[in-house]
């Protein structure tokens, strides 16, 4: 009896597993920003001075500026292109051919943004 629906089940189980991941960490992150904001706001109502680097955002350890996530170009694309690496070995195992041809996606995504990582003008000496 439940050899008919587990497939449906687990599936449903697994993403909604991943939508809770995503919107907790986004609840999180979400809720520390705020936390931060209100310490300034309230800093900033007693007239207490603020140095500068609180207004700075952390660099990142290639020194480059952070995309929207707080990732470098560079991290981002060794990210992308392990992933489509680890995707396209992962899908034509299962799948052939035909399947793993959809994980040249990420790869390309990924070296892409290790092109402009190294062909950007803010490049640090010894990158």
């Amino acid at each position: 009896m439940f050899e008919s629906i587990m497939p449906g089940l687990v599936m449903t189980v697994m993403l909604s597993a991943a939508v809770i991941i995503v919107a907790l960490t986004m609840y999180y992150r979400n809720k520390r920003h705020r936390e931060e904001q209100e310490t300034i706001r309230m800093a900033m109502d007693k007239g207490v001075d603020l140095p500068p680097e609180l207004f700075k955002r952390e660099a990142d350890p290639y020194g480059h500026g952070h995309g929207g996530n707080g990732m470098s170009t560079m991290r981002r694309g060794i990210y992308f292109t392990m992933v489509g690496i680890s995707l396209f070995i992962a899908l034509f195992i299962s799948a052939g051919i035909k399947g793993a041809i959809w994980a040249l996606i990420p790869f390309a995504i990924g070296i892409g943004a290790l092109i402009a990582h190294w062909t950007g003008k803010n490049r640090s000496p010894g990158c």
